[in-house]
């Protein structure tokens, strides 16, 4: 969304690209207005640099949730150097047994036109040197040949590939990815090069490059792992790892000020998310929402090779969400003494009956915990039922694994085949409006400001309230004004989640949802208007 144009009041198409700060509706406008915007067009950020974070961004002006703090083409897009989905080259949708082998590389694409896709054209003139050896794997010191099949790709090759033909391509932004940080030394201490070199380097060094020697495969790699933001294009297959030099440079916090929008043409949007004043740090995070503490943590330092110290991480509540808390056999809350200590001699206490446990122990348990969890497929809707009743005596309602499960079943219950909201049972109808209660609650407290989870569950919310009021008017239980009060109440939502999902671009999946939400809305207001 752009606003008003600064200069006659028309709706505005575009901003600023400088400041962000100042609509306009067409170039004439914009560049009539130049000369008196010249002088007050800055970035509303500077980047800034200290022995303790490294580079950092800190806000120049005063934010306010929904202001544009940077917008960033993708220097660099690929599969995911770690386990990527059978997906075409090209345009990164999802490939099965139909699929088009390159006529020139072999590479696994969806169709003959993506033979001409700026994705792939430039890598297809390097792997057709080797044609069809993207499919082979190393196997102790040698190639091992397979077939030319979208699953026997060696994906975690394209990134690498597509960075260092960028010398040629694009020396500037060649220039933006190698200047960021690769951590080489701490991935050699946790064995990461020992990957590199067996599964990634054999595979790209079959092409003739020039640069692919181990030092630049193994820097490229832990550039890629420290730096990529994980984007989900419209129609592709699987996530994809994105390289934005410039957003690279913000802060980790678990308790982040900023909201990220990606379009499908890989444009990353920095929002703030809540208030952010003159001076203060710009934080994004790399660690979800509903994880918790000691997980966050060591997936920063093994992945990201920091440990957070946060203002989330340092308090045992989690700024009272209890989002780590686990529950005594008293039925006492168990909390961290110190949730950034996992020393043997770190203990965990009962805030009722002062039972302790070592933190180790805790952490082994949360781990164990998230791996059946991570284990159950989003729609398997009983298998996560399941999980809830198995473990409410051990977690708290808002315990982070218990929240994540909510979270999708309060999309699963009324969506998901089986579960459709028409054959929905009224029990599950209302755990539905429940779950989405108890996320909202949750998010406003760790996602403070125009969250898009908040969003996104509001919209549940309101389409669980919407048909609860419809079906106890049939019955008979909701009559006149009390019926209009209740969609009036279900309204409040779907005007909120509108409010917050406005900020995400057409071409991208959440904008797909957020046009979704603004025809609903108008259907529920001209409904209202009726009764």
């Amino acid at each position: 969304m752009s606003g008003a144009c600064g200069v006659c009041g028309a709706e505005a198409t575009s901003r600023c690209a400088g400041c962000y700060g100042v609509a306009y509706c067409t170039v004439e406008c914009q560049k009539g207005a130049w000369q008196d915007h010249k002088p007050s067009c800055n970035k509303p950020y500077t980047v800034k640099d200290s022995k303790a974070y490294g580079r950092y961004m800190v806000a120049t002006r005063n934010l306010a949730p929904g202001d544009i703090i940077l917008r960033e083409k993708a220097a660099l897009v690929g599969p995911s150097l770690d386990g990527a989905k059978p997906q075409c080259l090209g345009c990164s949708v999802g490939l099965t047994e139909v699929f088009h082998p390159c006529s020139f590389c072999k590479g696994p694409l969806c169709s003959k036109k993506c033979e001409k896709h700026p994705m792939h054209v430039d890598e297809c003139k390097q792997l057709k040197l080797n044609a069809g050896a993207i499919y082979n794997r190393p196997d102790h010191g040698s190639m091992v040949k397979r077939k030319h099949l979208p699953e026997n790709c060696s994906y975690q090759a394209i990134l690498p590939i597509r960075a260092m033909l960028l010398k040629k391509t694009d020396i500037k932004k060649y220039k933006a990815v190698l200047g960021l940080q690769g951590h080489v030394e701490e991935r050699k201490e946790m064995k990461k090069d020992v990957v590199v070199k067996e599964q990634v380097l054999p595979v790209v060094q079959q092409f003739k490059l020039q640069e692919a020697h181990e030092d630049m495969i193994q820097n490229l790699c832990g550039i890629f792992d420290t730096n990529c933001f994980e984007i989900s294009p419209s129609g592709a297959g699987d996530s994809l790892s994105a390289i934005f030099p410039a957003a690279a440079m913000m802060m980790h916090s678990c308790y982040k000020n900023t909201r990220l929008t990606f379009t499908d043409d890989h444009v990353l949007t920095i929002l703030a998310r809540s208030p952010i004043k003159k001076g203060e740090k710009i934080y994004h995070t790399y660690a979800h929402t509903f994880k918790t503490t000691t997980i966050r943590r060591i997936g920063l330092l093994t992945g990201k090779h920091f440990g957070c110290e946060c203002v989330r991480c340092k308090d045992p509540t989690e700024m009272g969400s209890f989002s780590s808390a686990m529950l005594c056999t008293c039925g006492g809350m168990q909390l961290p003494e110190n949730p950034l200590d996992l020393t043997q001699a770190a203990v965990w206490k009962c805030q009722e009956c002062s039972t302790t446990l070592p933190a180790l122990s805790v952490s082994s348990t949360e781990r164990n915990i998230m791996m059946e969890r991570e284990n159950i497929s989003r729609s398997d809707v009983s298998g996560l039922e399941d999980f809830l009743a198995r473990h409410k005596r051990t977690l708290t309602p808002g315990h982070a694994n218990m929240m994540e499960v909510k979270k999708q079943l309060s999309v699963a219950y009324g969506r998901y085949p089986g579960y459709e909201i028409s054959g929905l049972s009224m029990d599950k109808l209302r755990k539905k409006i429940a779950f989405c209660h108890e996320v909202v609650d949750a998010v406003t407290i760790l996602e403070p400001g125009i969250s898009t989870q908040k969003g996104l569950t509001l919209y549940e919310l309101w389409f669980g309230e919407q048909e609860l009021a419809s079906r106890l008017k049939a019955e008979g239980k909701l009559k006149g004004e009390e019926y209009k009060k209740k969609l009036k109440e279900a309204l409040g939502y779907l005007e909120e989640s509108a409010m917050i999902m406005r900020y995400e671009p057409e071409n991208s999946l959440q904008g797909k949802v957020s046009l979704d939400i603004d025809i609903k809305l108008e259907g529920e207001r001209l409904k209202l208007a009726t009764i």
